[in-house]
């Protein structure tokens, strides 16, 4: 059975750190400043990929240096 965290509309903090190679406390930090989305379940936050994707396809800045590397990720 698919879990949230891996169901590919969201991910761990740690998880989405890792995939876009910076450190967990820089993931941490983007997500205290509000520039990425986030969801609560229990007590972890977890990133939404659904909205970083919808916001890369419109145009919509998130960050410069996550959509950079986002963007390198999901062209792979």
């Amino acid at each position: 059975m698919a879990t949230m965290e891996n169901s590919g509309i969201f991910q761990t903090i740690e998880d989405f750190a890792k995939s876009i190679g910076v450190s967990v406390r820089t993931v941490d930090s983007w997500v205290e400043r509000g520039l990425l989305p986030t969801c609560k379940v229990g007590k972890r936050r977890l990133i939404n990929l659904n909205q970083i994707r919808k916001n890369l396809a419109s145009g919509e800045p998130i960050n410069a240096t996550t959509l950079a590397k986002f963007r390198k990720k999901i062209e792979n």
